[in-house]
């Protein structure tokens, strides 16, 4: 029998939109997937995708660190 190895992981998946950024967290053992957390961001008032990208960061990792 084949010993099976346990990957766990934590994916933060992010969709730079234009008008709206999109987000999703996911926990996945193995082959099993669980969505955490997931939504959608108005960002089309920031100037600039960076400045996008950084809000987008500073929330994901921010509500991370509170699990």
């Amino acid at each position: 029998m084949q010993d099976f190895v346990r990957n766990e992981h934590i994916i933060l998946g992010v969709d730079p939109g234009t008008l709206y950024m999109g987000y999703a967290v996911l926990h996945t053992v193995g082959q099993q997937v669980e969505i955490l957390d997931f939504g959608a961001y108005d960002v089309h008032k920031l100037d600039g995708q960076y400045p996008r990208l950084q809000k987008e960061y500073t929330r994901k990792v921010s509500r991370l660190r509170l699990r």
